[in-house]
């Protein structure tokens, strides 16, 4: 299954806006949640989904599209309503949670921050590539780090978006073998057979006022997320000198934790 939603710029303003200090990268993260208060926590222990993963699947010059996948069970394609409402209630809790805990952003920074800095060697041609793509979007000063780096991001611009993932703008797709003997439809280029049902107004007010959910919070701060990236030991491997083996951090009477730090390659 999988709802999408296109959510155009409103101006110049609010499309550098957004380029900069990507709300949807939170947005993605806060739905595709897999711990502890999660949409995925729901509905696996309901038996419904296998997982939920959150992106921005597409942008033009005019709009963003935003895209929730979940891969059902067969009890979860049964009850494909319960699993919907399940992911409007958490984007309802969202709203309602608003202002975002500041610990949010900041973790989405972090992360932000290290993908930057730790981003591999890319080929010349696809540097060149993706220039031409940034020119579009960014002032020559984030040509390079445009695309990766979050910029003053604010609770505001994330519940800004959760504000457009309405239940009457959204687009649902259900993908299954089961549908094969009601799919009568034909697709032009692929020959795809497909079919196409209209939401009825009495479903959308169901998803539009979806009911609390107590299992459903925001995720709790990630003791994971590095506030500092700066390396332990100098990645400067010394030829003449024989490599030492990994030293015994900890023991216990489950398992052992050895530590050997890179010399070579000065990535975390």
């Amino acid at each position: 299954m999988e709802l999408k939603w296109v959510l155009p710029f409103t101006s110049a303003k609010d499309k550098q806006n957004r380029m900069e200090t990507k709300p949807d990268f939170l947005v993605a993260a806060l739905l595709g949640h897999e711990g502890k208060g999660s949409l995925l926590s729901y509905l696996k222990e309901r038996a419904l989904a296998t997982s939920v993963g959150a992106s921005l699947v597409d942008q033009t010059s005019d709009f963003q599209v935003i895209a929730v996948g979940v891969e059902l069970t067969l009890l979860g394609l049964e009850k494909q309503d319960d699993v919907i409402q399940a992911i409007f209630a958490y984007i309802k809790m969202v709203q309602d949670s608003a202002p975002l805990p500041p610990y949010l952003i900041q973790e989405a920074q972090n992360m932000s921050e290290v993908s930057w800095l730790f981003r591999e060697q890319a080929e010349p041609g696809g540097i060149v590539s993706a220039f031409a793509a940034n020119m579009q979007d960014f002032p020559p000063e984030q040509y390079l780090r445009g695309p990766v780096k979050i910029s003053g991001m604010q609770s505001k611009d994330v519940s800004g978006i959760f504000e457009k993932l309405t239940a009457q703008d959204v687009l649902i797709t259900l993908v299954s073998k089961t549908f094969e003997a009601t799919a009568k439809k034909k697709e032009k280029w692929y020959q795809t057979l497909y079919s196409s049902t209209p939401v009825t107004s009495e479903r959308r007010k169901l998803w539009a006022s979806p009911p609390i959910i107590s299992a459903l919070h925001l995720p709790a701060p990630n003791p994971f997320i590095p506030g500092d990236v700066s390396l332990r030991e100098k990645a400067v491997e010394d030829l003449n000198r024989y490599p030492e083996g990994p030293s015994l951090v900890c023991e216990t009477p489950k398992f052992r934790l050895h530590y050997k730090g890179d010399r070579r390659y000065g990535q975390p």
